[in-house]
């Protein structure tokens, strides 16, 4: 699944740290410069992982930021991988000038039943 995202500007947090109920999320692109508004950090059994931080996004060169980062979500625990944890992430406020999109796709399983993972965040 391929969602596009729009942030429009806001002191308020765009989304909250939370986990991906997915197999695998991939963050494309986002239209902010600096693409430093996504946040993520390690998985903590308890969910109280405080060190969201942002990802290095560079390409060998360092010059230039990357456009995609890959991270593991929630699926794993359902098909039977618990070492595999999903990763907390959020995304902090936009202030602008201008609405920020962000294009992320989605690896889901297919029928796989995850109402119970729905009441879980980071």
């Amino acid at each position: 699944m391929i969602k596009v995202l729009a942030y429009f500007p806001s002191e308020d947090w765009a989304t909250g740290k939370h986990f991906d109920k997915s197999l695998l999320t991939l963050v494309m692109h986002a239209t902010d410069v600096k693409s430093d508004k996504f946040v993520i950090g390690p998985f903590s059994q308890d969910g109280t992982s405080k060190f969201l931080e942002t990802p290095d996004r560079y390409v060998s060169d360092r010059t230039k930021p990357g456009k995609a980062l890959i991270f593991p979500g929630m699926m794993w625990e359902k098909l039977g991988v618990p070492s595999l944890k999903p990763s907390p992430h959020a995304v902090m406020p936009h202030r602008g000038p201008g609405i920020r999109f962000s294009v992320i796709a989605f690896l889901l399983a297919p029928n796989l039943n995850l109402r119970d993972l729905f009441s879980r965040s980071a």
